[in-house]
């Protein structure tokens, strides 16, 4: 929750988003033994989904870059450097090509 929170402040900074739709989400504890992030449940991944309004050319753009971070685990920096060109087809199936982390 903590990458979509950065993503949508850094959009909010840049005027492409009138709103941080995860601004003020209660955010799970998180046993500092565990050392990993927990996974957003099904409605938590819905809920972040149905904000954006879909009505607008805004709102399409925000709801696909939710759905591609939800859908692939992506940090916020490896869906900002993503292009067209890393989209690839294999076998009729479209894949990314992801630049993460570490290389």
């Amino acid at each position: 929750m903590a990458t979509l929170s950065s993503l949508f402040e850094y959009l909010c900074e840049k005027n492409a988003v009138d709103f941080n739709p995860v601004k003020g989400a209660k955010r799970p504890k998180v046993d500092s033994h565990e050392g990993g992030t927990p996974a957003l449940g099904d409605h938590e991944a819905r809920a972040l989904l149905d904000a954006p309004d879909v009505s607008t050319l805004k709102g399409r753009r925000d709801r696909a870059m939710l759905a591609v971070l939800l859908y692939h685990g992506l940090r916020r920096e490896e869906l900002c450097l993503l292009k067209v060109r890393d989209i690839h087809d294999r076998r009729g199936v479209p894949h990314l090509r992801v630049h993460g982390k570490g290389g």
